[in-house]
């Protein structure tokens, strides 16, 4: 199961097997990984010990359990105060760790990977010796399996050849890394079936039970529903990622009869009608909101693309509404600066991305923004300045229980998911203690 590149998540890696030493602490109790010249590709040349918070992570084909700590790493030079104050030329670089859980762990043989991230973090991965899922994370960071005692070097990841699998979607989700799930196993096979468009749901859900002919509900009823939904939303994201990437390297500069054309598409109707792509909003008066945004809007001078016509089950009175692409719209219109909640989107042209920045933050809201680019940092250049509680890179309306969901502005106060949001769910006690009466 292909799960992306591990380019978008390290940027370099080293690799060896544990020493006795290293190991076996009655041997040894430096606490150390002895490295190499080599690690400076990584690591540069220490001109004093340089501190790294690192995820340590012990994995063994017996438990599926990964045990995690957070701890530090130490990279650094034994020999440099000799040459500074004896003259000594001699250089030693080791990493000291002060893992007191994971490390024990360790034996000798054990296959120990150490990771950098783009934010200065270290990843320390020690994995039994001759497991297979050593054997994985070898293969994951591009390593051999035959491993020399002192570090290998991978400082530039080669995302062509390095596919993320099951066990690195387990390393990198340990560390807080959302991992896309995706399959292109099929894509081919669904662009050629499905004449490169999304189908509709239940054609979709019938094709993805095909795709693992091995899951049989007769022996496992619960397994086999969980199987099939789980494989409909690879195969679907894997879909969508494609067609969506395609129609990004398009763009909609000129072409906003594509997105009108995308957006006639869609089949509005009843939830449970596995037809449907657009259902019914939450109630009459959302809808009626929404309705009264829009004509408010054509009144200043809007132009709408879409006839509600064409829709058999929008209807005013109710929550079923057809969706809605305007253009000629500017700020005064409230549909451009309020919070809509509906099917309707106002199609602006601006001249460059500080005017893009300018008309997102005029507004009194701020809950969420959405960003669409092949330049991550770029776009995280411009989330920067973006005034929003979430701020999504190709995406939209995504939650993740390990990140706040929060707003700024008049959208409200406080948050919900997180550390933060769950902290209101619990009960605090404090203790004031005068030592002396």
């Amino acid at each position: 199961m292909n799960n992306g590149f591990l380019s978008k998540y390290f940027q370099g890696a080293a690799a060896k097997t544990v020493s006795a030493v290293e190991a076996d602490m009655s041997k040894s109790h430096q606490h150390e990984f002895n490295g190499v010249d080599a690690l400076k590709d990584i690591f540069g040349e220490p001109q004093a010990k340089q501190h790294y918070k690192t995820t340590f992570i012990y994995l063994t084909d017996r438990d599926e359990n990964i045990v995690t700590e957070e701890a530090t790493l130490t990279w650094y030079d034994a020999r440099q105060k000799a040459r500074e104050e004896k003259g000594v030329m001699r250089w030693e670089y080791r990493m000291y760790f002060s893992s007191r859980v994971v490390a024990p762990l360790a034996n000798e043989e054990d296959v120990l990977v150490i990771a950098k991230r783009s934010d200065n973090t270290l990843l320390a991965i020690i994995a039994e010796a001759e497991s297979t899922i050593a054997k994985q994370v070898l293969w994951l960071f591009g390593f051999t399996d035959s491993l020399d005692p002192n570090f290998s070097v991978s400082a530039t990841l080669n995302s062509e050849q390095h596919r993320i699998e099951f066990t690195s979607r387990r390393i990198l989700e340990s560390i807080g890394v959302d991992v896309e799930v995706e399959d292109n196993a099929f894509l081919e096979e669904m662009l050629e079936k499905f004449h490169g468009e999304f189908p509709t749901t239940l054609v979709f859900s019938n094709y993805a039970r095909t795709t693992i002919p091995h899951v049989n509900a007769r022996d496992n009823h619960d397994g086999a529903f969980m199987a099939w939904l789980e494989q409909e939303e690879i195969l679907f994201r894997a879909l969508e990622k494609h067609l969506i990437e395609k129609r990004l390297t398009q763009g909609f500069d000129g072409d906003v009869d594509g997105f009108i054309a995308l957006t006639k598409g869609f089949n509005l109707g009843r939830s449970d009608d596995p037809d449907t792509t657009l259902g019914p909003m939450v109630r009459t008066s959302a809808a009626d909101f929404v309705r009264q945004q829009i004509a408010e809007a054509l009144e200043q001078g809007a132009v709408a693309n879409i006839q509600p016509s064409e829709f058999a089950m929008d209807q005013p009175g109710s929550p079923y509404m057809a969706p809605q692409v305007l253009t000629q719209v500017d700020h005064s219109m409230r549909v451009m600066t309020e919070e809509s909640f509906g099917p309707v989107v106002g199609i602006m042209k601006v001249a460059n991305d500080e005017e893009a920045i300018g008309l997102m933050n005029d507004s009194d809201l701020g809950l969420t923004a959405a960003i669409f680019t092949q330049d991550m940092d770029a776009g995280i250049a411009l989330g920067d300045q973006i005034e929003t509680g979430t701020f999504f890179i190709n995406r939209c309306d995504y939650l993740d229980p390990a990140l706040a969901w929060t707003g700024v502005k008049n959208t409200g106060r406080g948050c919900t998911l997180s550390s933060l949001g769950f902290s209101a769910l619990t009960q605090p006690k404090s203790y004031h203690i005068k030592t002396k009466l």
